[in-house]
Parts: structure tokens; sequence; C-alpha cells
């Protein structure tokens, strides 16, 4: 018996990174207190480098960021559907991004930023 699929609302995050955090206003650094952002940037670089054993190389930061604003729901199977990718890298990519939507979220709530919880 296999086990049942993670699925993982990515909802919230996804709404404030497409409201608040898109390319623009991190490039021009408008609206968005300096504290998240550079928050945000710590957490996707730190996931981005998380050892998921056998392959050592980095995922992609902007890989992860483009997930995180596109993906109501992170699961293996919406992952693989958005990049293409095999079953192992989604898989490796689904688990990422459900510890940053996490510390993200985490962030988002600490520094009083508006978001559904």
């Amino acid at each position: 018996m296999a086990r049942p699929t993670i699925q993982f609302n990515n909802e919230d995050v996804q709404t404030y990174l497409t409201a608040y955090l898109t390319l623009n206003h991190f490039m021009n650094e408008s609206g968005v207190p300096r504290v998240i952002t550079a928050a945000v940037d710590d957490i996707l670089e730190g996931v981005s480098r998380l050892d998921y054993g056998g392959n050592t190389r980095p995922l992609s930061k902007s890989k992860l960021y483009t997930l995180l604003s596109a993906l109501p729901i992170v699961s293996t199977a919406t992952v693989q559907a958005a990049t293409g990718q095999s079953s192992r890298h989604s898989r490796n990519l689904s688990q990422a991004l459900r510890v940053a939507s996490t510390a993200i979220l985490n962030t988002l709530v600490k520094h009083g930023e508006p978001c559904s919880l």
C-alpha cells in the first residue's frame, strides 16, 4: 500500500508574493519592508542549498521563487506538471518549497505583514 501524497497549502505565501513581492518590488524596494525582502532572500538561499542526498548542486532560487508564487498547492505532482522535471527532482523541489513556504509564512506573521492567518 502506497503512502498518500503530501499536498501543502501554499495560498497565503502565493498571494503575498504575487501582490507584494514581485521582481519589481525587489528591484525598486518599494512598499515592502527591507526586513521582509532580506528574509525571503535568505530563506530561498538556505533552502536552495539543502542537501537531499546524492547531488550537491543547489536548486535554483529563481525557480523556487517562481514556483512559490505560481502554485497554490505544492505536491510532487503539481511541481512535476509545472516544471516538466523528473519525479525525483520534482520531489526534491516540492520538499524545498514546503520548507520555504513555511519559513516565509512564519516571517510574515512575525513581522505583522498581511496574510490570512
